[in-house]
């Protein structure tokens, strides 16, 4: 009977040290455990904020390419206003004629085409139509001779429309003598509006109008802005 008792104390001391460390086992576990969902909601707030960060990167690109795709539309549209805005002329007539011939309000048709960017410049009319709104300038230039015992002399302008925008005159004042004129102008035209030389309608031309290898009649025009 007092053999039996120590071996039951023993053997509760060891159940007891079993069941502490069963115990400590399981707080470590515990532990680990707390750390793990610690650890996994760290990583879940991480993920949410890289999810934002791709949605706003995404927006971004979409804002991106929305702004490219207008800045592309803007260029194309500056370089069609460009090409409208690159104007300029220059014609000029092709022989002599005699001013008897010719007559009053007789508008210059300027034959020969040395540059017409824009194609603003009608050889068969003799007549420029702006392509567009802006500042324009406009040259020409005239020559009259003396033949057949009469001296040379014509009035010439510069129409805007049906408007007087300019006028110049040549006159030999001798037999087998020249003159020559050359004016320059700036106007505002409207796309559209139509500018041309023409006799003046209150003075007949007489002698040789001059346009050869020593001098010529010509017609130049060009969009400053």
């Amino acid at each position: 009977m007092l053999t039996i008792f120590p071996v039951v104390l023993c053997a509760i001391f060891t159940a007891s040290v079993a069941e502490t460390d069963i115990v400590k086992h399981l707080t470590r576990l515990e532990s680990k455990v707390t750390g793990l969902e610690a650890r996994e909601l760290k990583y879940i707030n991480k993920i949410q904020e890289l999810e934002k960060e791709v949605s706003r990167l995404g927006q971004v690109l979409a804002n991106t390419d929305q702004e490219n795709q207008i800045g592309l539309t803007e260029t194309n549209s500056n370089q069609q206003r460009r090409a409208t805005e690159h104007v300029a002329f220059t014609a000029y007539l092709s022989s002599n004629f005699e001013g008897e011939h010719f007559g009053t309000s007789h508008t210059v048709k300027y034959d020969v085409i040395e540059t017409n960017v824009g194609n603003g410049y009608n050889k068969f009319t003799g007549t420029f139509s702006a392509p567009s709104d802006g500042i324009y300038a406009f040259s020409w230039t005239i020559i009259a001779g003396g033949i057949h015992g009469n001296h040379g002399e014509i009035t010439v302008e510069l129409m805007k429309n049906s408007e007087v925008r300019g006028v110049i005159k040549a006159d030999s004042e001798l037999d087998y003598d020249d003159g020559t004129s050359t004016a320059l102008v700036i106007i505002s035209l409207s796309a559209g509006d139509v500018v041309f030389t023409r006799s003046a309608p209150f003075e007949y031309p007489q002698g040789l109008l001059i346009s050869d290898g020593y001098g010529r009649w010509s017609f130049s025009g060009w969009r400053l802005f």
